[in-house]
């Protein structure tokens, strides 16, 4: 199973996310676009795991996060990360990242102990898109439309990342609410 921690996004914020996507499309000649279900922040990778091992998976997250509250983030302003000729395109938070790198230090110090390898630098974004190639290389200067609503951050969810019908799908296996 490939597994990863994140933090699913409600309809409103999945909402405004592909109206972004909408602005991307129209400058771009080429690029896979997030489906809107999919729609999250990833706080850690894990990879391939054992069926049997999740429910330590799962132990490890509610200890991780056992003593976090619930935060509020604010998301705008669209980034991307170069990847050869192409663009990932996404999302940045804006507000909110000192408490969502708390959360991803925490993550990784509880999975560090269970010798999961440490993820990479960890730059809070909601991906809308990847292998995008722009029409006259622009699309750093697209005008997005704004996000003004501050989004609660209540949950940490284990997803699994699987190919269903050859569409990629992020299913929640499990949730862990913050107080």
């Amino acid at each position: 199973m490939r597994l990863f921690i994140g933090i699913g996004l409600d309809y409103d914020v999945r909402e405004y996310l592909k109206s972004v996507q909408t602005v991307v499309k129209q400058t771009a000649y080429q690029g896979n676009f997030t489906d809107f279900d999919n729609f999250h922040i990833t706080v850690k990778f894990l990879g391939e795991i054992k069926a049997e091992e999740v429910s330590m998976v799962e132990e490890v997250l509610e200890e991780a996060v056992n003593d976090l509250s619930v935060f509020e983030i604010k998301i705008g302003d669209i980034g991307f990360f170069r990847r050869g000729r192409s663009k990932l395109i996404f999302v940045k938070v804006t507000e909110g990242i000192n408490q969502l790198n708390t959360l991803h230090q925490r993550v990784e110090r509880y999975f560090k102990a269970e010798n999961f390898e440490a993820s990479h630098k960890f730059t809070p974004h909601i991906t809308i898109a990847r292998q995008v190639l722009f029409k006259d290389n622009h699309g750093a200067s697209l005008l997005m439309p704004h996000y003004c609503p501050k989004v609660r951050i209540d949950t940490v969810t284990l997803f699994q990342s699987s190919r269903i019908l050859g569409k990629l799908t992020y299913t929640p296996l499990y949730h862990v609410k913050l107080r």
